[in-house]
């Protein structure tokens, strides 16, 4: 569990931070951290694309934030994240749109320990979650272009507040000179 390097080499981390439902281009490579690591630790802790991420220790709001890799990038995660792969028969963006459900997020807050002010998850816990899956295709179909729907709007929502964040901060350095 090394820590992540302030340079612009070496290989990208993924933290609890960049973890978003879908994770793709809403990521701009400039915030996401670089790593320095041999090739057994990059193998050991690779993101492919469809992996699942699940936050494992954080705060009990935080504990169990998914989401799934869509970023066309090399990265590895943070141990304090698990990655699940899903079998071929099944939807990664539907696990995704599952386990970020307020019902299914309560019931991964139920499996938390507490230990040193932290919440932890433990993995075999949440393999032994039952996940909801619509055996009807065009249901499932639907239940994806809603999570899509919803993930569009967050990153519109996301970049609306940046825009608003720089105008801010222009705003006051403005009025701030002298």
């Amino acid at each position: 569990s090394k820590k992540s390097d302030d340079s612009q080499e070496g290989t990208y981390i993924l933290k609890m931070n960049n973890v978003y439902p879908i994770i793709d281009d809403i990521l701009d490579d400039n915030d996401i951290d670089r790593i320095t690591l041999d090739e057994k630790e990059i193998e050991k802790y690779k993101v492919n694309k469809n992996d699942i991420l699940i936050n494992r220790t954080n705060s009990l709001e935080l504990v169990g934030k998914t989401g799934v890799f869509k970023k066309e990038c090399d990265a590895v995660y943070a141990s304090y994240l698990m990655k699940a792969t899903c079998k071929e028969d099944f939807s990664p963006e539907y696990l995704s749109f599952f386990m970020n459900l307020s019902s299914t997020k309560n019931i991964l807050r139920g499996m938390a320990e507490q230990s040193n002010g932290q919440y932890n998850i433990n993995f075999e816990k949440v393999k032994k979650l039952v996940v909801k899956y619509p055996k009807n295709k065009d249901i499932l179909k639907k239940c994806i272009e809603e999570f899509e729907k919803y993930c569009s709007s967050m990153k519109s929502v996301g970049y609306l507040s940046d825009i608003l964040d720089k105008e801010i901060e222009s705003m006051f350095n403005n009025y701030m000179v002298e």
